[in-house]
């Protein structure tokens, strides 16, 4: 809860401090506005800051990334194999394998913001589509009892997909 109130205060206040800077000119994502001349004094060192800034922050955030991306695809394809630390092969096959995707991307992706649109649309049907039904899937199949707040929420889920299902079906909200 910490942390969730510590990423949600931070994005606040460079959203306050960037409206502050550009005022009305802001442009959706933030970091388009320093490609141009700010107008003010040492705009040149605030552009060069905070371009510095943002590639120490995608160098730091990327194994953050990549160490659980390695571990699910290990657990996807290999199951009932040993544990990813011991097999040095398979660890380091896996590791060329995601890096050579994700340079693959970087080289043929034109425009990051194709990647962005892509997947934005992908995180909205797993969120508002996969995880309930996954979820619901789970609560529905299994014989634990999960209590009165899951039980609730797990036929929420259901009556929401049903919602849903209409609005498609028909092409109108009810």
């Amino acid at each position: 809860m910490c942390t969730l109130g510590l990423c949600s205060s931070v994005y606040m206040m460079i959203s306050f401090f960037g409206f502050l800077l550009f005022g009305e000119g802001t442009l959706d994502d933030l970091l388009a506005n320093f490609d141009t001349d700010l107008i003010i004094p040492f705009g040149s060192l605030l552009n060069d800051v905070v371009r510095i800034n943002y590639a120490a922050h995608l160098m730091f955030v990327f194994p953050v990334v990549f160490f659980p991306l390695r571990l699910n695809i290990d657990d996807l394809l290999f199951q009932s194999s040993i544990p990813l630390i011991l097999d040095n092969f398979r660890f380091a096959s896996i590791m060329a394998s995601v890096i050579g995707v994700i340079f693959l991307g970087a080289n043929f992706i034109p425009s990051i913001w194709d990647a962005f649109q892509f997947t934005g649309a992908t995180a909205a049907v797993c969120i508002g589509f996969i995880f309930p039904a996954a979820i619901t899937q789970l609560l529905s199949d299994s014989a634990i009892s999960y209590g009165v707040f899951n039980t609730f929420l797990h036929h929420l889920m259901k009556l929401m997909d049903l919602k849903q299902k209409g609005t498609f079906e028909t092409g109108q909200e009810e």
